[in-house]
């Protein structure tokens, strides 16, 4: 049965897994991306990630007293307020 709009596909990996290239591959096969990244500062060829998302990721982290190159320690809790923009993301 082919996916629909409906039908979520999750890449997800650890940094320099593979996960940009799989998702590349993906979409030139047919899967449709929604809005990602393209080109960026550390992928000439773009990592497929979506801004909004990121930056929710951000946030959550920053919430936390993290970032994504220095995670928070212990648990990582979602305010409501990102909970709330999670679903108005996807």
């Amino acid at each position: 049965m082919p996916a629909t709009a409906a039908d979520p596909c999750f890449v997800l990996g650890m940094h320099r897994s593979g996960t940009s290239y799989l998702t590349g591959i993906l979409e030139e096969a047919g899967l449709w991306l929604g809005e990602v990244t393209r080109v960026s500062t550390f992928n000439a060829k773009g990592n497929r990630e979506s801004p909004p998302l990121m930056r929710l990721n951000d946030a959550v982290l920053a919430a936390n007293g993290g970032s994504w190159h220095c995670p928070p320690e212990g648990a990582v809790t979602w305010s409501l307020e990102h909970t709330t923009r999670r679903f108005q993301q996807c």
